[in-house]
């Protein structure tokens, strides 16, 4: 039955042969040779198979994995090559953060006495922050938030009623003192002539040691109030001249005999103002903040992967330059950071990096969110390639070198990526050995890449390898072969 229907297959092939053509005409024979080679494909000789596959190259015997192409072929190929350079310095990395005023350079500024304040320090301004109206001319207001001063500046003055009496005290020490020397020096006298007791010579000097040691003791804390040596002397000149005018006192030193004034202990910005004339203030009221404006805490957030790479750098590298978020497009401003914290953020998996940002021009403000760039190095022990130059081949990544351009030799590495940057690969020059597996290798600076026909490259290889271990095999099977032969002949 098969053979009949191959006959009649072909009995029907040729009717429409001869019916069909008179009909299609000449212009449907390649359509009928199109359809008949589809019917009956040619079957390819393995002579010409074997042209077709057959290798374009040679292998370089005296070097592994290395071929030769005839010049034909690199310019078939359109083979291109980069050179191998230096790695350049990674992006930088971007901190998330805010700007915080220095607690060192922040200073609270109080009354050593509790007392009413009576009058508040001035600036000078222009008239026209008054008054809109007025001259552009300087006049003076109270110091406000918001005003610079300068080391010594004037605050605010109080009155306090502690420090009157206890200079008072220290005037009332001074004089009875002086009374009991001057009774003393008389008992001293009449001891000589035998007028009066001992007894009465030894309690006059131990009222003297008690009148030294009371003006020793307000003075001691005269002194721990801050009140300088000037200001002592000055009391104790007033002790004089009471004594001398048999206890009027001097009506300049009574108006400011209670007077306690609060100057600024540094230069900086009012930042906080709690104080106004008439109010009744203690010592543990913050009447002023002063704080130095011109560098700013900065406390950033790092991402606990990138920790290392900050460790690493050196205190001449921990520099960053500060962006506000709210001024992309300005200039930023250059600081360092000191600190790296020692505790993780258990939401956010970030460390706090502390440091500062320079601001003599004022720009910046305490609050305000920031974004810092710290420059990475670049790595010493890392090369850059084109991208194009590897070809990921059985799970590893391998680069063809031009070794020699004369005979057009291409030599094939198998190297580790470390990172990729745009369009550019950064191979490490010092790859760390697998157990069980052969070495990686490295690159050098000003070797060249094949970018363009490395896959074809890698393909021309693997032929030459594949036949020269079906050689081997070969000549090694026909020495078997002939090593047989050989014994079994008599």
């Amino acid at each position: 039955m098969r053979l009949v229907a191959q006959r009649s297959m072909r009995i029907l092939v040729v009717l429409v042969v001869v019916v069909g053509l008179p009909i299609l005409g000449f212009e449907g024979m390649p359509r009928l040779k199109e359809w008949w080679d589809r019917q009956h494909p040619r079957v390819e000789s393995p002579s010409v198979l074997a042209e077709k596959v057959k290798p374009r190259g040679t292998l370089v015997e005296s070097l592994r994995c290395t071929l030769e192409l005839p010049n034909e072929v690199v310019a078939t190929l359109q083979l291109t090559t980069a050179v191998v350079v230096i790695a350049p310095s990674p992006e930088p990395l971007k901190l998330d953060g805010s700007l915080f005023l220095n607690a060192n350079r922040l200073v609270h500024v109080n009354s050593r006495f509790a007392g009413e304040v009576v009058e508040l320090g001035k600036v000078v301004v222009a008239a026209g922050e008054l008054d809109h109206s007025a001259d552009e001319r300087e006049v003076q207001r109270a110091v406000s938030f918001g005003d610079y001063v300068k080391k010594g500046q004037l605050l605010t003055v109080i009155w306090s009623k502690e420090l009157g009496e206890k200079k008072s005290e220290l005037i009332e020490s001074l004089a009875q003192l002086h009374t009991d020397e001057t009774k003393l020096k008389r008992l001293e006298e009449l001891l000589l002539k035998g007028a009066v007791p001992e007894a009465t010579v030894l309690e006059g000097r131990r009222n003297v040691e008690s009148d030294l040691i009371a003006v020793a003791r307000a003075e001691r804390t005269l002194r721990s109030w801050r009140l300088t040596t000037e200001q002592i002397q000055t009391i104790r000149d007033e002790a004089e001249k009471v004594r001398e005018h048999k206890g009027k006192w001097d009506k300049e030193l009574d108006e400011t005999w209670a007077r306690v004034e609060i100057r600024a202990p540094m230069e900086g910005t009012v930042v906080e103002k709690n104080v106004a004339v008439g109010d009744y203030v203690g010592s543990d009221l913050d009447l002023f903040k002063i704080a130095d404006l011109t560098r700013l805490d900065v406390l950033a957030h790092v991402y606990e992967e990138d920790l290392p790479i900050l460790e690493t750098l050196g205190p001449r590298q921990r520099k960053w330059t500060i962006q506000l978020n709210a001024e992309p497009s300005a200039k930023p401003l250059q600081g360092n950071f000191e600190r790296i914290g020692n505790i993780i953020d258990p939401s956010q998996h970030t460390a706090l990096v502390m440091g500062w940002v320079d601001n003599a021009s004022g720009r910046l403000r305490a609050g305000q969110f920031i974004t810092a760039h710290v420059n990475l190095p670049a790595d010493p022990d890392e090369v850059a390639i084109p991208v194009s130059a590897l070809v990921d081949q059985e799970g590893e990544s391998r680069v063809f070198v031009r070794i020699d351009g004369e005979q057009n030799r291409f030599t094939c590495r198998r190297v580790v990526p470390t990172r990729r940057r745009d369009n550019l690969v950064f191979i490490t020059t010092k790859p760390r050995a697998v157990a069980g597996k052969p070495p990686m290798e490295t690159l050098q600076v000003g070797e060249r890449v094949v970018v363009q026909g490395g896959v074809e490259l890698a393909a021309e290889l693997e032929t030459l390898e594949t036949s020269a271990q079906m050689a081997s095999s070969t000549a090694t099977a026909e020495k078997t072969t002939a090593e047989r032969n050989a014994r079994s002949t008599p």
